[in-house]
């Protein structure tokens, strides 16, 4: 199980393309008169043709009703009031994508967490018995791979600072620091809000450029931190071990890390050739 070192960029970059092309479509839309002029005239048919139904049902000629309009003058009326809604639109797109940004990048962490725990299971609950039943029958990789999802279930019963903080005190990845958390822990609660708290409501592009940058930048750096801890796990890793020696000089909890995981997997594979039998 690998992460690829260009698919998440590519994903979010996608994602944002499509943003700014939506945005760009609607204000082009309000910008071109002949298109909105077109709208506006729509919006006129419907409006003659209710009153005239209305005219028919009554006995009546629609020029008899006070709100009877010359397609002229409801343009007027109407422009204001289309825009306004418009800019609403957008609003919601914003919204929209600001929670799509946030799921890439929860994803993004959850692939991270899965491909970590399989280069290195002795993080999982030392505590946990498996029974040698089904250590035999299922085999090493099922029992592994049950335990993995099990913690990777409860981790996602937690926030993402919370799924952060699991990552910098297991692994040492430590993503921005206090600062870090607590702007993702910002962006969170405004996740929330917008899907279950005011699901709904609009936000503004500012906003939604936020939670890109920040996505992007954790869900990249991630990729940085995993390739540092073992290359292998990384498709299209380019770094050079020198690259990667500069990086963890930065970050003693990972040096930390690399050290204990080097320690434990060598521990970890006399166990397995200890408890598995070997075909004779």
């Amino acid at each position: 199980m690998k992460l690829s070192w260009d698919g998440y960029a590519e994903k979010i970059g996608q994602l944002h393309e499509s943003w700014r092309l939506a945005i760009r479509a609607i204000k082009g839309f309000i910008e071109n008169d002949t298109a909105f002029d077109s709208y506006l005239f729509e919006d006129y048919n419907d409006f003659i043709k209710i009153l005239t139904e209305t005219a028919e049902l009554n006995g009546k000629n629609i020029t008899d009703f006070p709100s009877y309009q010359l397609y002229d003058d409801f343009k007027v009326s109407r422009a204001p009031y289309r825009k306004d809604q418009i800019e609403e639109i957008i609003e919601h797109i914003n919204s929209s994508f600001y929670i799509t940004f946030f799921a890439v990048l929860e994803d993004q962490l959850k692939m991270a967490i899965r491909v970590l725990l399989w280069d290195n299971p002795t993080i999982l609950d030392s505590q946990r018995t498996v029974p040698l039943g089904k250590l035999l029958m299922e085999g090493y990789e099922k029992v592994v791979s049950d335990e993995i999802e099990r913690q990777i279930a409860i981790l996602d019963r937690k926030n993402i600072g919370e799924r952060l903080n699991f990552m910098n005190s297991t692994f040492g990845i430590d993503l921005f620091g206090e600062p870090g958390i607590y702007f993702v822990n910002k962006l969170n609660n405004k996740r929330n809000e917008l899907l279950h708290e005011k699901p709904g409501i609009g936000i503004t592009s500012s906003e939604t450029t936020e939670a890109f940058f920040f996505a992007f930048a954790i869900g990249s750096l991630l990729i940085l931190f995993i390739d540092a801890i073992n290359p292998d796990l990384i498709l299209g890793s380019n770094h050079t071990e020198e690259d990667r020696k500069k990086f963890i000089n930065d970050f003693p909890g990972l040096q930390i890390y690399i050290q204990e995981r080097k320690n434990t997997l060598t521990r970890l594979k006399q166990h397995i050739s200890n408890i598995i039998p070997t075909e004779k």
